[in-house]
């Protein structure tokens, strides 16, 4: 081929790149991809690799906003391996980025780690640019996925830091939601808190109302947490009239799932029957659907068991046995699903309501089963082993048995930590101070109720007026950690 009908074929290939660029800024991604497609033909024609790439860089774009994250990693693979050895190293950097968020998408975390990590390398040799606070973005929610929080909390500390010098206000607001999520798992309560509230103020400015009712979601969990029921409650109050209003352009997925989300946080106000109302038409909207989400019906109908627990439990201890079918069914769902915390659950909610009948030694087989089942080699449940040495910690305190009750909860901290279910751990601290108390080990109090007053401030309070610590009442460093 001459150089002449070359520069012809580039010259038609950019024509119809410009067309097909402002059909998908304007997201009309259809005859977007119509003339994408005739721009790569005389790209590749024209032997003009860099364009080859740019083309197929976009319809990778195009296909992961639609949600066709196979489709996007074959474009973006494509894009790479014309771009090997061929390209400067920020051409590179971005087909890496690009192949990392394809494989974030398809939940392929190590590929989409290793791919982050050699783009942010080769950006890390340029200027700072936008692109490179986007990696390190990348690298934190890969980070988070795999329950990695403090390395997931340190990406975005560079982002950050990145922001400080070059702000941007829309890139801004999805690191402060970020840092949110990651300072809540972390059990930084107060840090997440104010990072919630300031996302909830610019997201309601923005209005963006589906995003707002998910950080009224976490803010009432959080809250919960926090044991500050009048926010939880008033909080309840804005999320239930805001589902109302957006309930009608909800798919049934979602409507199940914020209808589930208010059925958790009325189920801890101790409001069971409303909690049951909810949960009942979450269940409904979720075997509606043509493929019905099996994790969260199992917890749907979970829920449902506990609620109805406190409501029939009130009337006679024999229609416990009504809350069976539930239990069956929650199980039958998360064997489907493959997930196994589910079914922990379901076997001490059966302990539960064998010590509710008085049937002590039903209840232990109940919990010894649930911890077979959680230890098994091919698939350890870390979280579900420190709920049961949890529960066994708190079962030995009750009966006065001190140092039993110090190694169930040193056990559940060790667990709770390997399962990185960072919050949970706050709760054990206390309880850790409260025997150790008991056990007159104040060293060991000062230790482990410093640990639950930096992660739930709650704590503090709950101190200064347990009798467990009516020893420590002289203690200077006592009254130090409970001072407000």
């Amino acid at each position: 081929m001459s150089s002449i009908p070359a520069k012809e074929l580039f010259k038609k290939g950019e024509v119809y790149l410009k067309k097909a660029q402002k059909f998908y800024h304007s997201q009309q991604f259809k005859e977007a991809n119509r003339w994408l497609d005739q721009a790569l033909e005389k790209f590749q024609a024209a032997d003009a690799i860099f364009k080859e790439a740019e083309v197929l860089d976009i319809k990778g774009n195009i296909a992961e906003f639609e949600g066709r994250f196979k489709d996007a990693l074959n474009f973006f693979q494509r894009a790479a391996k014309v771009r090997q050895d061929r390209s400067n190293f920020l051409l590179q950097g971005l087909s890496f980025y690009n192949l990392a968020r394809a494989y974030f998408h398809l939940s392929q975390y190590e590929e989409s780690l290793s791919t982050a990590l050699k783009s942010y390398d080769l950006f890390e040799m340029g200027e700072p640019s936008q692109k490179k606070a986007e990696i390190m973005l990348l690298l934190s929610q890969i980070y988070y996925a795999q329950q990695n929080y403090k390395s997931a909390a340190f990406y975005l500390s560079l982002t950050q830091e990145f922001l400080e010098k070059h702000p941007n206000y829309a890139f801004e607001l999805l690191v402060i939601e970020d840092m949110a999520h990651i300072s809540f798992q972390l059990g930084e309560l107060e840090k997440a808190e104010k990072y919630y509230l300031k996302a909830l103020q610019r997201e309601h400015e923005l209005g963006n109302f589906m995003i707002v009712l998910n950080i009224l979601s976490a803010l009432m969990e959080l809250y919960v947490e926090m044991e500050d029921f009048k926010e939880v409650k008033k909080i309840l109050t804005d999320f239930i009239k805001m589902e109302k209003v957006l309930y009608n352009t909800f798919t049934l997925h979602e409507k199940s799932k914020f209808h589930f989300q208010a059925a958790k946080i009325l189920y801890e106000l101790g409001e069971f029957s409303s909690s049951a109302e909810y949960c009942e038409e979450a269940i409904e909207n979720n075997e509606l659907q043509p493929s019905p989400d099996l994790n969260l019906l199992a917890q749907e109908l979970i829920l449902m068991s506990k609620n109805l627990i406190h409501t029939l439990g009130g009337e006679s201890i024999e229609n416990l046995d009504k809350i069976t079918p539930y239990l069956e069914e929650a199980k039958e769902h998360a064997q489907k699903a493959g997930n196994f915390h589910p079914q922990i659950e379901i076997l001490l909610i059966y302990e539960r309501i064998a010590r509710l009948k008085a049937d002590i030694h039903a209840a232990k087989n109940y919990q010894e089963t649930a911890m077979k089942l959680a230890q098994e080699s091919s698939h350890k449940d870390e979280l579900g082993i420190a709920e049961i040495w949890e529960e066994k910690a708190i079962e030995a305190h009750k009966q006065g048995n001190l140092e039993q009750a110090r190694e169930y909860f040193q056990n559940a901290q060790k667990s709770f930590m390997f399962a990185k279910e960072y919050r949970h751990l706050a709760s054990v601290y206390y309880n850790l101070a409260c025997v150790s108390a008991r056990l007159h080990l104040p060293e060991d109090v000062l230790h482990y109720l410093e640990k639950a007053i930096h992660s739930n401030p709650k704590f503090r309070k709950l101190a200064s007026c347990d009798e467990d610590f009516h020893g420590l009442h002289e203690n200077e460093l006592f009254l130090q950690l409970i001072k407000e």
